[in-house]
């Protein structure tokens, strides 16, 4: 499943941000600026780690591996380190095989939030990814600053 929000066209984001009210958040995150994918390498934190699915999945670029947090109101911030352009940030579901979901996974995004802040920490945009159960691909494109 992927999420996929935010069109900025201006330089002012520094922190991207995931949060879940439903439980916990097991993802893998891109953020493209001019085309190409700034999260890899990039510091990052999570709420939380489930057994070994440590943070550092989340920004491998390998939708086989994700990282997994362990808690009820679970958080994951990308700070991107200085001020880019964004055009999208995608946030894929951990691998679930189909849509049947006996699972469950592909309810972890379910009201999850994506909230991109400045270099001063100010929030300048969010969006709720909203039900994400039984969707094998979501997709929301509706950023605006």
């Amino acid at each position: 499943m992927i999420a996929t929000a935010a069109k900025l066209n201006e330089k002012e984001t520094v922190v991207a941000h995931g949060s879940s009210l439903k439980g916990p958040l097991a993802s893998e995150w891109e953020i493209i600026s001019l085309g190409s994918n700034i999260a890899q390498g990039k510091a990052a934190e999570q709420s939380s780690t489930l057994a070994n699915h440590d943070l550092s999945f989340a920004l491998d670029n390998d939708r086989n591996t994700f990282s997994h947090t362990n808690d009820t109101n679970p958080f994951f911030e990308v700070d991107l380190g200085e001020p880019h352009p964004i055009e999208s940030v995608i946030v894929a579901n951990r691998f679930c095989t189909n849509q049947s979901d006996e699972d469950g996974c592909l309810c972890h995004l379910s009201d999850a939030a994506v909230s991109i802040s400045d270099e001063l920490g100010k929030w300048v945009v969010a969006q709720f990814i909203g039900d994400t159960c039984a969707q094998l691909e979501v997709k929301v494109v509706a950023f605006q600053c």
